[in-house]
């Protein structure tokens, strides 16, 4: 039996390479942000089967089969699904362990840590960055304006940061909805996974260093300066605690 969260992974791999996966079987042919072909699975003159590297799906729109990959190799290798999860497994480069079979104690499937994650992943991918917002409004205020890079979460814990860290190493972080605690807390949990902090106070505002806007909006009192040494002090990369203690130590005003 595979584990359930190997098969998530390699599905979300498969997505990721869709268009090697499919071209290692099919001819395909750029066409825009797309790749183009005739389809695999009826006969037609014109090439109406589409492949998106940015959704990570197949789509005929003659005859309407479409999918991930997983689904073009059930479909154009007559496999079980299991057979083409190995299949891709291989392919891939994904060991799988079928003796333990299980799913770990503290797996959650990734849709259900960051909701609709599986869509936005490939634009944070194609964008070199993710918004995380934790305002519904602002959310969808910046979606709606074609950032699709934008994630809404409710509440922020350390497998969501450790998740977005699969993605990107940037962050533009929109604050509203977060108490100080809170807006300190999401600044640490960012930082734990390695990731570079931007934040806007909202939507068409500049984006700031981390360390420059809690400087910018923010007292300088005691307890947000310990907060800045404690995140600082955090940084595992030496050169990278130095150049911040600097920052921090030649712009803090007293």
């Amino acid at each position: 039996m595979i584990p359930q969260h190997t098969i998530d992974e390699i599905r979300d791999r498969a997505a990721d390479d869709i268009v090697e996966i499919i071209e290692g079987y099919i001819p395909l042919k750029r066409s825009g942000n797309s790749y183009k072909a005739k389809c695999p699975f009826h006969d037609e003159n014109t090439a109406s089967f589409s492949v998106s590297p940015e959704k990570g799906i197949y789509k005929c729109f003659g005859c309407g089969e479409g999918g991930d990959g997983i689904d073009f190799l059930i479909k154009h290798e007559g496999l079980e699904f299991i057979e083409a999860v190995r299949q891709l497994a291989d392919e891939l480069h994904i060991s799988i362990d079928e003796k333990n079979g299980t799913v770990p104690d503290n797996y959650t499937p990734p849709g259900k840590l960051i909701p609709g994650i599986n869509e936005f992943k490939r634009y944070i991918r194609k964008e070199g960055s993710a918004n995380v917002c934790f305002n519904k409004k602002e959310a969808h205020e910046l979606q709606s304006s074609a950032e699709m890079n934008t994630l809404f979460l409710p509440h922020f814990r350390p497998a969501q940061a450790r998740l977005i860290a699969k993605y990107t190493a940037d962050i533009i972080l929109y604050p509203t909805g977060l108490n100080r605690h809170q807006f300190f807390i999401a600044i640490e949990l960012l930082h734990k996974f390695q990731l570079r902090v931007q934040i806007t106070k909202h939507p068409g505002a500049p984006t700031l260093h981390w360390l420059k806007f809690i400087i910018t909006h923010f007292e300088p009192r005691p307890p947000v300066r310990r907060w800045c040494i404690r995140l600082i002090s955090a940084f595992q990369n030496a050169v990278t605690r130095e150049i911040e203690t600097q920052y921090f130590s030649e712009n803090w005003i007293d």
